[in-house]
This record gives C-alpha cells, sequence and structure tokens, in this order.
C-alpha cells in the first residue's frame, strides 16, 4: 500500500466500492452492465448512461470479480488487512460460478467459451487465471484453462490478432 502511494482514504474508498458491488450482485452471482439495479431493493443510482451501455453479463461480472480479486480477496480467502475482505467470499464464488455455469465445457467449435463478445470472454478469462494464481483453487485452473484454449482457438488464423468474434481479423483495439 505504502510502496504504491495508498492511503488509509484510498483504502476505505476501495471497500466502499466493494461494498456497492456486493449490494449490486444479482442472485444468480451476475452483475449485468446495462441494468445492475434489476432486483436492488432501494437502489437509485442508476442513470442515463445506461442507456447505452451493451448488455453483457460476462463483462459485467468479470469486472465485478476483478474488483475484489484486486483487492486480494477470493472465494477462499481474504488477506488479515484490510479487514472485513472476508465477508466478500462468497460474493466472489456467486460470481465465478456464474462465469463458470456459462462457459462452455463440451464440443468442439466453443469450448471454454463463456459468451459474448471476445472482450467480455477475456475478461471472464483473466478473471479466473487471477483467481487461480491468488486461491490455488484447481476448479478456477481447469476454467482458466478452458478460457485460454477457447482464445487460441478463436485467434485469427492469418492475421493472428483477434477482433470482437472468433476467428475476425484482429485490430489494433
Amino acid at each position: 500500500l505504502d510502496f504504491y502511494g495508498g492511503t488509509p482514504e484510498s483504502e476505505a474508498a476501495v471497500l466502499r466500492g466493494l461494498k456497492w458491488l456486493a449490494a449490486h450482485q444479482q442472485e444468480d452471482g451476475s452483475w449485468p452492465l446495462h441494468d445492475y439495479a434489476r432486483g436492488i431493493a432501494g437502489c437509485d443510482c442508476k442513470t442515463d448512461f445506461e442507456k447505452n451501455v451493451d448488455e453483457s453479463d460476462t463483462a459485467g461480472t468479470a469486472f465485478g470479480v476483478l474488483a475484489f480479486l484486486g483487492a486480494g480477496g477470493t472465494h477462499n480467502r481474504a488477506p488479515k488487512d484490510p479487514p472485513g475482505l472476508a465477508q466478500y467470499q462468497k460474493v466472489v464464488e456467486k460470481g465465478l460460478l456464474f462465469l463458470g455455469k456459462n462457459q462452455t465445457t463440451s464440443g468442439e467449435d466453443n469450448l471454454g467459451h463463456m459468451g459474448g463478445s471476445m472482450y467480455a470472454h477475456t475478461l471472464g478469462a483473466i478473471a479466473f487465471c487471477e483467481t487461480y494464481g491468488l486461491s490455488g483453487d484447481e476448479r478456477a485452473k481447469v476454467n482458466a484453462q478452458l478460457a485460454i484454449k477457447y482464445l487460441l482457438d478463436a485467434q485469427h488464423k492469418a492475421g493472428g490478432g483477434w477482433r470482437y468474434n472468433k476467428g475476425q481479423a484482429g485490430d489494433m483495439s
């Protein structure tokens, strides 16, 4: 924290952000980008901005999981400091379960795909790789391997890049 310029105030802000994310997680474990307030009693934080947001439960859920992982908490462990991260282990687990349930685990064509665009899938892949790296949980390793397999299969054969969908020629983004 000290090395990167963190302060008690910045850590408190991170914890407030995690609290907000936990309160806006859907029952199925997802965080929809376009309708995150759905079913959240008393939520009045939705703005007109959401009208222009793509529907991508995979991307939103990956972003949600990655925020908790970035704070050092996973589905099976949490650091002692900052206190309070352990209360979010179930939140992370539900997010990972949502991504895993939406990952194709059989067949040849889309094995490992989590749905949505390549951007969304890649975010999900990062979430599983980070989870495995932080937790050592073999279940996350399997999901990470499947996600990476899909990325390798989806790479444009001639140009070597990726774009929005499997097999499309890549661009600079």
